[in-house]
């Protein structure tokens, strides 16, 4: 039963990339794949500072903020399995829900970790592909790839969460009574 969870990495893409990419983590970079781009540290720092600083002219290791908001440097996500999932079956999986997901013209690195007690993937991608097109990351894109990783899940026997429970957030009020 694959768990999907994203996160946006605004600033220290160089260190996020590092962390995934780590050879005590996934085998000595047994289970790393790179679509649309080089699977070690240095080369797909290199094709995601590329791609952004192009289209965004703003360079790649400096957390510039516009109104409030700085720009999102890396779309992470990751991909969580049971217990009896082997790293080679998660491995397959994640770069199947990349592809599908993300598309065949964008960079992205799928990293499976096993030192851990359940194996999961890290998912970095680039937020702008070869043509200039933005990654938008949100509700309904989050509710898309979990519905693609559940359907591929499915696809290689493993089981899923039929209905998983829903964590309901606190409202504005809710959460404006907590802080006072």
């Amino acid at each position: 039963m694959p768990i999907v969870k994203y996160t946006a990495v605004h600033t220290t893409p160089k260190a996020h990339l590092k962390y995934i990419l780590n050879p005590d983590k996934n085998e000595d970079m047994k289970y790393v794949t790179g679509l649309n781009c080089i699977d070690d540290y240095e080369g797909a720092y290199l094709n995601f500072k590329m791609l952004y600083e192009h289209f965004t002219g703003e360079k790649y290791n400096i957390n510039t903020v516009e109104n409030g908001k700085s720009h999102i440097r890396i779309h992470s996500y990751i991909q969580s399995f049971d217990k009896g999932v082997t790293a080679e079956q998660a491995h397959q999986i994640g770069v199947e829900w990349a592809k599908e997901v993300f598309g065949d013209n964008r960079p992205i690195i799928i990293s499976t970790h096993v030192n851990t007690d359940h194996v999961h993937n890290h998912i970095a991608v680039c937020p702008f592909d070869f043509n200039g097109k933005r990654w938008i990351a949100n509700k309904k894109s989050l509710k898309l790839a979990r519905e693609v990783s559940d359907r591929i899940a499915k696809e290689h026997d493993i089981p899923i969460i039929e209905k998983p429970k829903q964590k309901k957030g606190m409202s504005y009020a809710e959460w404006l009574a907590v802080q006072n």
